[in-house]
């Protein structure tokens, strides 16, 4: 049970979060594939504060939250959820850092860094809890 969780809560964010991704960034050049296969429109947003919240920030949450779950199951059960925190913390600072120098393409924005750290704490505590009941069963 607890691997079918903890791999449904890395592919799960995945998957919604690339669906999310072609429909809200159709300027992407993965999205403009898959929109074009699948025959598939761009949402207009411009206007709509839920949708650029979803598409500036959720979707990076959504990452933020399946990178915390995929390192505690690569890891395996002798890492603390501390340890894998503050591996996906580094990950993610590092990313934005090298986006704002340009090493990496993207755009570098600081309040994805306190986003992705938010998802990246909800995941950390939702496994710490599970680890929790497993010790007390």
């Amino acid at each position: 049970m607890k691997k079918l969780f903890f791999l449904g809560s890395i592919i799960a964010p995945l998957l919604i979060g690339g669906a999310l991704y072609m429909a809200l960034s159709p300027e992407v050049f993965f999205s403009k594939i898959t929109m074009n296969i699948y025959g598939l429109r761009q949402i207009h947003f411009e206007h709509n504060f839920l949708l650029r919240f979803v598409r500036f920030y959720f979707l990076d949450m959504l990452w933020a939250y399946s990178l915390v779950f995929a390192l505690s199951f690569a890891i395996g059960n002798e890492a603390e959820c501390s340890e894998v925190l503050i591996l996906a913390a580094i990950f993610s600072v590092a990313i934005e850092v090298l986006q704002k120098y340009n090493i990496m393409p993207g755009t570098y924005d600081w309040a994805d860094i306190i986003f992705e750290l938010l998802a990246e704490i909800i995941a950390a505590f939702i496994i710490k809890n599970i680890k929790k009941e497993e010790r007390d069963i």
